[in-house]
C-alpha cells in the first residue's frame, strides 16, 4: 500500500511541476505588454478597485486612461490623484467638482406611515417587490440598508430611525449607493454646496400629510421666501439653483415640514446624536 501511495504522490508532484513550467511559459508568451505610462498611472491610483470609475478595477482604469478611452475621473483619489495623472499624460486637468451622497428622504420610523407590516428578506430591493414597498409613500426610504452594504468606504450607517446617515468625511462620491438604492432617493451633489429637499414623493398634498410627517407638501413657500431667487418649483417639488444659493437657511427655517436640508448641518446633527 505504501509504495502505491508514494507512487501517486510522485506522479502528482511531477504533473504539478510540468504544469507550472507550462503556465510560466504561457504567462511570458501571452502576457499583454504594459507601457511605462500605464504603469505610472496605475502606481498613483488608490488601488481600492471600487469600480466608481466605471471599470472593474484600477488596472482596467489605468489601461483605459493610457489608451485615451476614458476621462481622468477618480472619485476616490480626488483632485490630487487626477492632477498626478494629468502630469503623467502631459495634459492640463480641467476643473473637477468633488461630490458626496445625500439621502433625499426623512421618512424614518415613526415619521413615515406603513401600509402593512413587512416580514421578509431585509433588503430594500426585496421589499420593493411586494406592492412597491411597505410604506404609504412609495418613493420613501425602505430602511433595510442596501446602500450600507455596498459602500466600500464605510461612509454610510443606518440610524436608529432606519434611515441611512452619510459620513461626509469618508464619502468619496463613488456612486455605488446611488446604483444600489431601488427607490432612487440617494443622489450625488457637490460637496461644497449640498442643499436639497429630502423628499421625492409624488403624492398630492393631502395624501402627503397622511403618509409622512416630514414629506414635502409642495406649498412653494421656499420659492417665495428665497432672497436669491435660487428655489423654483418643478412639478410639486422645489429644485435649487446651486449657483445662486448662498445657504442662508431662510427656506430651511420657513419650511413647514422641515423637508429642506443643508447637508453639513444634517451631518453635524447626526454626529452629535451618535456621540451622545
Amino acid at each position: 500500500m505504501a509504495p502505491l501511495i508514494l507512487k501517486a504522490i510522485l506522479v502528482l508532484g511531477g504533473l504539478g511541476f510540468v504544469f507550472s513550467i507550462i503556465l510560466g511559459i504561457a504567462h511570458q508568451r501571452l502576457a499583454v505588454p504594459v507601457s511605462p505610462k500605464e504603469k505610472a498611472i496605475r502606481d498613483v491610483l488608490p488601488g481600492v478597485n471600487c469600480g466608481a470609475c466605471g471599470f472593474a478595477g484600477c488596472d482596467g482604469f489605468a489601461h483605459a486612461i493610457a489608451e485615451g478611452r476614458t476621462d481622468i475621473v477618480c472619485p476616490v483619489g480626488g483632485e490630487e490623484v487626477m492632477q498626478k495623472i494629468s502630469e503623467i499624460l502631459g495634459i492640463e486637468l480641467g476643473g473637477v467638482v468633488p461630490k458626496v451622497a445625500v439621502i433625499r428622504c426623512k421618512g424614518g420610523t415613526g415619521i413615515a406611515q406603513p401600509k402593512y407590516e413587512y416580514y421578509g428578506v431585509e433588503s430594500c430591493t426585496a421589499a420593493k417587490l411586494l406592492h412597491r414597498g411597505h410604506k404609504i409613500c412609495e418613493q420613501g426610504c425602505l430602511g433595510f440598508g442596501d446602500c450600507v452594504r455596498v459602500c466600500p468606504f464605510g461612509a454610510i450607517t443606518m440610524g436608529e430611525n432606519r434611515l441611512p446617515v452619510v459620513d461626509y468625511s469618508l464619502c468619496t462620491g463613488c456612486g455605488k449607493c446611488v446604483a444600489a438604492c431601488p427607490q432612487g432617493i440617494i443622489e450625488l451633489m457637490p460637496r461644497a454646496n449640498p442643499i436639497y429637499v429630502a423628499c421625492k414623493t409624488t403624492l398630492p398634498m393631502k395624501q402627503v400629510r397622511l403618509a409622512c410627517k416630514a414629506g414635502c407638501i409642495g406649498c412653494g413657500l421656499c420659492e417665495k421666501v428665497c432672497p436669491e431667487d435660487a428655489v423654483h418649483m418643478e412639478g410639486r417639488l422645489p429644485v435649487f439653483d446651486l449657483d445662486k444659493c448662498t445657504r442662508c437657511g431662510t427656506c430651511v427655517e420657513k419650511c413647514p415640514t422641515k423637508a429642506i436640508v443643508i447637508a453639513e448641518t444634517e451631518a453635524r446633527v447626526a454626529s452629535t446624536t451618535t456621540s451622545s
